[in-house]
Parts: C-alpha cells; sequence; structure tokens
C-alpha cells in the first residue's frame, strides 16, 4: 500500500504535515477512524477520497472504490426530507458495515462535514463509529471540531489540514503547464483554499464575478461613493454576502501586507490607500455587514450604510480592539 499510497497523495497540493501523519498512521494501521478537520476547501473531501483509494491498493482516479460508501453521496440520492431522509441513510450505512467486501480486503466509509450533521443523525451513528468491524476504515470530515460530538472526536484520529501557502497556490495553479493569465487574481481571491482556485479556475462566470469584487473593494477603499452607491444596487442576497466575503478576506490579507510587507502586487498596490488600525474598522464593519445580510436585512441599506460610513465615517478602532483578523 505504501507505493500507492504515496502517489494518490502526491495529486494533493500542500498539506505536507498531515499527508505524513496520515501515511504513517495508516502503514500503522492502528486506527479505523480518522476526522480531517480544515477550513471549507482546503481539501478534506479530496484528501479523504484519496485515502479511500489508497486503502483499498487503487490508483485514486475520481471515482469511488465498489467498497467506498460516501454518506453526502446517500443524503442526496434520496428524495425524502427531514427525519425520514437522514434515518434511511443511515439504516444503509449500518447496512453496507456489515456485508463482505466485495472486492477488497477493508470497507471504507467516508462522512462528509460530520460537525453538520444534526444531533439525532450523529448519535444513531455513535455505535458504527465507535466499534466499527475489523474489516471497516471511517473518513470523517469537518470544519468545526468543537461542532463534533465528544465521542466521536474521542475514538477518531485527528489531523488537521490548513490553508495552503501561496507558493503551493501557485503551483496548484500552474499544474499541467497551463498558463492562466489570471492567476495572480485566483491566488488572491482564493486565499489559500484550493476547492476556491478550482471552482475559479473551472467556472468563467464564477471568476469574472469574483474578479470584479477587486475593482469594488478597491473603489471602497478609496471611498468612492458614487462607485460604492452603485455596487450597492446588487439586489440579490447570496450575490451580496458572497461580494462581502470576498472583501473581508480581501482586507484582512490587506492587513497582512500592511503589518508584514509582503504580498501579491495585487493587494500589495492597495497598502497605500489605507492604514492598519483602519483596516482592523473596515474588517470588524464588513463581518458586522455580513452577518446582518445573513439574519435578513434589507441588501441595499445595509451595502449602502456601509459605502457612506466608510467614506465619510470615522476610521478609528473602537478602544482595545487590536486582534489579528482570520480569514473567512
Amino acid at each position: 500500500m505504501v507505493k500507492i499510497l504515496e502517489e494518490n497523495l502526491s495529486q494533493i497540493e500542500g498539506h505536507a504535515a498531515a499527508k505524513s501523519l496520515l501515511s504513517k498512521l495508516l502503514n500503522q494501521g492502528t486506527s479505523p477512524v480518522f476526522l480531517l478537520v480544515g477550513p471549507p476547501h482546503v481539501g478534506k473531501g479530496f484528501l479523504a477520497r484519496a485515502l479511500a483509494a489508497s486503502i483499498h491498493g487503487i490508483a485514486y482516479t475520481g471515482k469511488p472504490h465498489i467498497d467506498t460508501l460516501i454518506f453526502d453521496e446517500l443524503l442526496s440520492a434520496h428524495s425524502e426530507e427531514g427525519e425520514k431522509k437522514w434515518k434511511r441513510s443511515v439504516d444503509a450505512l449500518i447496512h453496507f458495515v456489515h456485508l463482505s467486501p466485495a472486492a477488497s480486503r477493508h470497507k471504507v466509509i467516508i462522512i462528509d462535514d460530520i460537525d453538520r450533521l444534526s444531533h439525532a443523525a450523529a448519535n444513531a451513528l455513535l455505535k458504527t463509529l465507535e466499534e466499527p468491524p475489523g474489516d471497516v476504515r471511517i473518513l470523517l470530515t469537518a470544519q468545526d471540531i468543537d461542532s463534533v460530538l465528544p465521542t466521536i472526536r474521542s475514538r477518531a484520529q485527528l489531523v488537521r489540514l490548513n490553508y495552503l501557502t501561496d507558493d503551493e497556490m501557485r503551483r496548484y495553479i500552474a499544474q499541467g503547464g497551463r498558463g492562466v493569465p489570471e492567476a495572480q487574481e485566483i491566488m488572491v481571491l482564493a486565499n489559500g483554499a484550493v476547492g476556491k482556485a478550482k471552482q475559479l479556475l473551472g467556472d468563467k462566470d464564477l471568476l469574472k464575478r469574483q474578479r470584479s469584487y477587486l475593482e469594488t473593494f478597491e473603489n471602497l477603499l478609496r471611498g468612492r461613493v458614487i462607485a460604492g452607491l452603485k455596487t450597492a444596487e446588487l439586489r440579490e442576497r447570496e450575490a451580496a454576502e458572497e461580494m462581502v466575503e470576498v472583501w473581508i478576506n480581501l482586507a484582512r490579507r490587506l492587513w497582512l501586507a500592511t503589518t508584514s510587507g509582503q504580498d501579491s502586487p495585487v493587494v500589495s498596490a492597495w497598502a497605500s490607500l489605507v492604514e492598519p488600525p483602519e483596516l482592523l474598522v473596515l474588517i470588524k464593519r464588513l463581518e458586522e455587514v455580513l452577518e446582518s445580510l445573513r439574519g435578513g436585512a434589507n441588501v441595499r441599506i445595509a451595502l449602502e450604510s456601509l459605502v457612506i460610513g466608510w467614506s465619510w465615517g470615522a476610521k478609528v478602532p473602537p478602544r482595545g480592539y487590536n486582534q489579528s483578523p482570520n480569514r473567512v
């Protein structure tokens, strides 16, 4: 399995420490349950599927082995809503656990986003997760470890993943020798999330839309009220939330650039437009606007308030507000 494992893991950019730990643990064969924890779009699901293929002793091609069951796909395979939906899925998973492997030494179960399962669904899976049969390996993914049931956490081998570095993102974007004119912008917009970079590379409309947020963010920094108010004419809540999320990550990245002096040309060009203390104010205000949009606030009013408030309002951070910003 060692060679296949190395080949499959080589398909995954970054995460050197996590891959090294997983190689060691899988070769030792001491843990049947693994919990991959990390931010959204950093490759947890891809890594879980590559590991599943390795356990079966095959190269990962993007398609699951017959002895791999993916719980997330099970959920989407049924049309029932609510309790009936997850109950049938849990029953199918438990049935799968007790079958003999069809073409491998092991059966593998992948459960994506276990931190987002309802307590009822998670509790229904507890017995399987706590005492899996000897021929079963379970791969779990989660964004927030604190939202995973303690009994599940205690049984699983924890493996943490993080955002990729800029160098790792550049290598990923350049894979296959593809020359991407927007490579620098994609790197900034993806902000270390390889899954998001993949989306931007594969969806021209998404890339065009998100590239426009770079311009609107610069308008915001420069206090261009008229251009900002035009941006505020967005009517779709989902689009407004997406834009503000991008702005938050851009502001956080700019804060790091102004305090460390290192970043891409796209971000560094804005460094002279705003001071670090002002950026902390902007980040806090953007976070408030995003929260209000998610809470059902009027889209236009929320965005207009942001644009006018930033252009004409105070930019001094509140007393005691000096924390380092994190990514969305």
